[in-house]
């Protein structure tokens, strides 16, 4: 957001912000330019290599900020806040996200993904061990 209030309790995007986005608008316009709806590319010889690649609205982001930035010595300041999240919010394509929203992100991922290798690796663990006593059927 920037330095000052645009007005009363609303404040605009930066520069940057606004660069940003503007810039990823027309990457992504000239892709769909560039590729149209289907590629199919070839190996470094102009070989085929028999792979289609399709290309329908893609999706972007863009990566900017940190939610830290609203905050004060004694609070959220709540009207910067606010025009940050309805902007980005109203925005389709590309996709804001802080870093530190991507960072929690990369976070939650990586968790889910260790707890889903803990899980698996005890249940094969668990097909190796004998039953318990009381399970022997003689």
């Amino acid at each position: 957001m920037d330095k000052e209030s645009y007005r009363r309790a609303t404040w605009s995007p930066s520069k940057e912000l606004v660069g940003g986005i503007a810039q990823i608008q027309k990457t992504v316009q000239q892709a769909l330019y560039d590729v149209r709806t289907k590629f199919e590319p070839h190996a470094d010889d102009g070989t085929p290599t028999g792979e289609s690649v399709y290309l329908y609205q893609p999706k972007s982001y863009l990566v900017i900020g940190n939610l830290a930035e609203f905050a004060s010595e004694f609070g959220v300041n709540e009207e910067k806040y606010s025009s940050f999240e309805l902007f980005r919010r109203n925005i389709t394509n590309p996709e804001i996200v802080t870093y530190d929203e991507l960072f929690e992100r990369c976070k939650f991922i990586v968790g889910s993904l260790e707890a889903d290798f803990i899980q698996e690796s005890t249940d094969e663990f668990d097909a190796l061990s004998p039953p318990p006593d009381d399970d022997i059927p003689f």
